[in-house]
């Protein structure tokens, strides 16, 4: 993958839109998206879009958003399955 990180500004080659990648899938047939969020003004945020791999550049921005850790006491995705 060319951006192995979420929260690094980038641009898209056909729209020029830029914005910040904030979720990324791969898919079995080679084919990687990420899902770029344009800035918004503060009062309203453009919907994010999936792009493909190949339609992006990194800005000179490198990471703006650091992604949080998840804490394991906030009943969050890291709750373990149910044991039988």
């Amino acid at each position: 993958m060319k951006f192995e990180k979420l929260g690094i500004e980038v641009a898209d080659k056909v729209t020029l839109m830029t914005g910040i990648i904030t979720a990324r899938a791969s898919y079995i047939t080679g084919c990687d998206q990420y899902l770029v969020q344009p800035r918004g003004d503060g009062s309203k945020y453009p919907e994010p879009s999936w792009i493909d791999e190949g339609r992006l550049d990194a800005t000179n921005s490198g990471i703006i958003i650091t992604p949080c850790s998840v804490r394991s006491n906030d009943n969050g995705c890291d709750i373990s399955a149910p044991i039988k």
